[in-house]
């Protein structure tokens, strides 16, 4: 068999191994351990990597180790936009937020299962840690919020369980990342505030499966950050 085509085979094994198992952002084992686990050489392995780095499924950060993408498969800013100087483009970017984020919230409090809302409070209580330990005067990265807050607003449309909508999102967040650090960096102090209270009440909306009262919270969320 062609070196090529067992490093395409690798790499497709290596890729079913994080559907199943690998979080976005999450690190997966080291060269060493995939070499004894999937029995194939040193090389093989590094060229299924380098495939799935070219997928952008994986990133290697020299010195950590190999991680999955935050969008895995999905390009940097997919969509080419550049919100740093184009403040026509930041208004676009909340219109269309305000347009579609709470309409796919609300749907997903209809949807919630139990299992749904627990997985959503362990990332809001993941956010209450870091916030407590910010507040106590420990250093989080600004990313680290970012990143939690992402999550937990993906989490509750993922409740939705629409793969087109699922797709959709991660193209809108890969876009706005640029965004997310700006705002981010200007104000962290009130965003982190607005998060603490839109998430508490999006958590009690999804927990009561409360439509009206989701759709409200998430629209008022993101004017608030609008605002900030």
């Amino acid at each position: 068999m062609a070196r090529t085509s067992l490093s395409q085979q690798t790499a497709d094994k290596i890729q079913e191994m994080i559907k199943k198992q690998y979080e976005p952002g999450s690190k997966i084992p080291t060269e060493t351990e995939l070499i004894e686990f999937l029995n194939v050489s040193r090389t093989t392995v590094r060229e299924a990597v380098k495939v799935l780095c070219s997928k952008n499924i994986l990133e290697i950060r020299r010195g950590n180790g190999t991680f999955v993408k935050e969008n895995p498969g999905i390009e940097d800013n997919p969509l080419g936009l550049e919100f740093k100087d184009d403040e026509e483009l930041k208004k676009d970017m909340f219109e269309i937020s305000e347009m579609i984020q709470p309409v796919l919230m609300a749907r997903a409090a209809d949807k919630a299962t139990d299992k749904d809302i627990a997985a959503v409070e362990k990332i809001h209580d993941r956010f209450l840690e870091e916030y407590a330990k910010y507040k106590n005067g420990e250093f989080i990265k600004p990313d680290q919020f970012r990143k939690l807050d992402v999550e937990f607003h993906t989490a509750i449309i993922g409740i939705c369980r629409n793969k087109f909508i699922d797709k959709l999102v991660q193209y809108y967040l890969a876009s706005c990342t640029q965004l997310y650090d700006v705002w981010i960096k200007i104000g962290l102090d009130q965003a982190l505030d607005s998060f603490l209270k839109y998430h508490e009440l999006m958590m009690e909306a999804l927990r009561n499966k409360d439509h009206y009262g989701m759709f409200r919270y998430a629209l008022e969320h993101t004017k608030d950050i609008e605002r900030i």
